[in-house]
Order: structure tokens, then sequence, then C-alpha cells
């Protein structure tokens, strides 16, 4: 066995999580969920597939943190009512030895949701909304403080219900053009405050939301991300400001594989 393939195969420590392996298995959209938007048995049975076939970690995807955090209307979001299957999930894979973390994201401006209990879909900015134009949904409504903190508060307390689940790590969504991606990048940040122009002030939420998972959850839990490098777009997300975005966040994510 080659030294890579034994450092993969091999423990270690996650923040303060022991791991069996560095195998992880990413988070995709599994788009299997029941008649209530919780997740269903055969959810479960996906992931206890991974679990058996011995990677470290898998990861439930896509766990929005209210209800216009979903992209679609008939995509789940996390409360305390679904918590027996989170916890069912979190007791199948443990079985096998294998831990489970749950991504939490929020679509902000990207969003074909016709069941928008505000007026418009949210975003740093008031823009064009691309994914929603075919739905009839042509505009972003721009976040103000108060509905930033209402974003930050559901992103706290998804977390803490995973973690009260039995989920071992949670991972935040900074990318892919997501509401937080949305505040990094300059083609859908236009704002002249202190949330936009430089990479530290279009970091100033997302960072905000992850300082308040990481006070819901401890020191001692994990937390991941998934991130743009860059956008490969004119006036987009540079590599620069990819590199800033990883570097800045260190001190609430811990230790690192």
């Amino acid at each position: 066995m080659s030294d890579p393939l034994k450092k993969l195969l091999s423990p270690v420590m996650l923040n303060g999580l022991a791991l069996p392996n560095r195998l992880i298995k990413a988070a995709t959209f599994e788009s299997m969920l029941d008649n209530n938007f919780n997740i269903s048995q055969k959810c479960i049975d996906f992931h206890e597939t991974f679990a058996k076939g011995g990677v470290g970690m898998t990861t439930l995807a896509y766990c929005s943190p209210e209800p216009d955090g979903r992209m679609q209307g008939h995509y789940m979001y996390i409360r305390e009512e679904i918590k027996p299957q989170l916890e069912k999930l979190a007791n199948t894979v443990h079985k096998y030895g294998t831990k489970l973390s749950g991504q939490i994201a929020h679509c902000g401006g990207f969003s074909r949701n016709t069941n928008l209990q505000r007026r418009r879909p949210i975003a740093p900015s008031k823009i064009l909304n691309m994914s929603g134009i075919p739905y009839g949904m042509f505009l972003t409504g721009k976040m103000d403080e108060k509905l930033m903190q209402e974003v930050i508060d559901g992103f706290a307390r998804t977390a803490g219900i995973m973690k009260a689940a039995g989920f071992d790590a949670v991972e935040i969504h900074f990318g892919h053009g997501y509401l937080l991606s949305q505040f990094i990048s300059p083609i859908t940040n236009k704002r002249k405050d202190s949330y936009g122009g430089s990479i530290g002030n279009r970091m100033r939420f997302p960072l905000r939301v992850l300082e308040a998972v990481r006070k819901t959850v401890g020191n001692e839990f994990p937390i991941l991300a998934k991130i743009t490098m860059y956008d490969d777009v004119k006036g987009g997300i540079s590599l620069n400001d990819g590199i800033a975005v990883s570097a800045r966040p260190s001190a609430y994510f811990m230790n690192a594989l």
C-alpha cells in the first residue's frame, strides 16, 4: 500500500472528532424526502450504504435553515419536528463507526421557491433573479440588519438541532452562488455599506453566520465549509478573493485534517 493511501485510510482528528479515516462523503443533494419535507427512509438507506462501505464521515446535503432558504418549495428545511428522523439517520450510520455531518445551505436570491413567506427572495442587493424569472420571481430583496439577524439565527438554530440529534459535524455552504457566496461575490453584492466593497466587507455577513454557529455548537465541534475559489466569470469572485475567504475564518474552524 502506498504512503498516500495509508494516510487516506488512517484515523485522524477533525477538531475534537475522531474519524476512522479521511474519506468523507461530500454533500450532494439527495432529493429523497417524504410528504412532510423530511428525509425519507430511502435517504437513510442511501447514507447507510456509504457507512457500510467504510467512509469516515457522510454528509446530509442542503439542509435549509429556514423555509425561504429552499431553492424550491418542496425541499427540506431543518426544524424541531423532523428531529426524530435526523436522530434515526445519525444512529444508523453510527452503527458502522461512520460519523455524520449536515450541510447548512441557504439559496438566498438564487431561488425558484414560489412558496416564499417573504415578498421576495432575500439577497445582499436588489438584483435580477435569473433563476426565478421563469417562475415570475424577477427581483431579489435587499437584506437589512433585521433580515440578516433572522438568517444568522436560523443557521445557528439549525446547527444546534443537528448537534442535539447526534450529528458529529456541520458544514456551512459558502459557495456555488448561494446566499453567503452572494455576499462574497461582487457580481451579486452591490452594497455601498460595511457589507460591500472590499473582500473584508463582503465577508462580514458570512463570518457573522460562522461566528453564531461556532457559539452554538461549542469550540470542540467540527465546522466544515464549502467555498468557491473563483467564479470564472468576469467581475465575480477572484482567485485572490477565494484565498482570502479560505484564510479569514480559520480561527472558527480550528484544526483541519
